[in-house]
This record gives C-alpha cells, structure tokens and sequence, in this order.
C-alpha cells in the first residue's frame, strides 16, 4: 500500500482550489519567468512535486494558455512548425504561441497530420479489429 506521500500517488490527486492558489503565488513571485526553477516552486506547494506543479502550471493555470477551438492562423502555424522543428513540442508551442506542448502535440497527432487515415473503415480492417491474427 502506498503512502499519502508518495510522490506518483500525490501527483495523480485532483488539485485544490488552495494548492492552485499557492502555485498561482509561486509563479506570481518569480523574478525571471524564463528560468523557472521547478522545484524552487513546488517547495511552496506543500506534497507537490517539481513535475507535477510544471505540469498544472503548464496545462491549466496558466492564463497566456489558450484554450478550446483552434483557429486556422494557428493550425498553419503549427504546420509550419512542425516543418522546422520535427516533435520539439515545447519550441512549437512557443511558436504557436499560448498553446502548450500537449496541446500541439495532440492537435497534429489527432487533426493535423497528413498522415492520419480518415477514410472510412475497409471490411478488412473491421475484420482485422474484431478477429485479429
């Protein structure tokens, strides 16, 4: 059985509205946003490790983050990206521009890529699904 504190059990919990205020005032407080020192941050968040506060800071608390339907500026800028900086999701994102990695990261994996097959299902691949070899 795990501990309380133990750090992969502690990271997957759903925040509190007070560990995200205590985040907000970590990242609030830093002196150089470009050199963000994670586990400086999570010192101020009480059984939050340095991952996992990069992580909510990253994905959900961040108010440059945009969020919901991407626009076709950014959709071609994320092509564009994609072109000259191969699956650096963290350069692309700052060259999307407030959207995170993960964000980028899932637009091109599930929409963008030309890749993607979307046509619809052959017989084959429906048997290969259901009765596979």
């Amino acid at each position: 059985m795990s501990s309380p504190y133990d750090s992969a059990a502690v990271d997957r919990r759903k925040w509190t509205p007070e560990e995200d205020a205590l985040l907000t005032m970590a990242m609030n407080n830093l002196q150089d946003v470009n050199e963000t020192r994670w586990t400086e941050v999570a010192a101020s968040v009480p059984g939050r490790s340095a991952k996992a506060c990069r992580k909510r800071w990253v994905n959900g608390l961040n108010e440059r983050l945009k969020k919901g339907t991407w626009t076709a500026e950014e959709d071609n800028r994320l092509r564009e990206a994609i072109m000259h900086l191969d699956s650096d999701w963290a350069r692309i994102a700052e060259f999307v521009g407030n959207r995170s990695g993960d964000q980028c990261s899932k637009r091109w994996r599930e929409v963008l890529d030309p890749t993607i097959n979307k046509a619809p299902w052959t017989a084959e691949e429906d048997r290969l699904l259901f009765h596979p070899a």
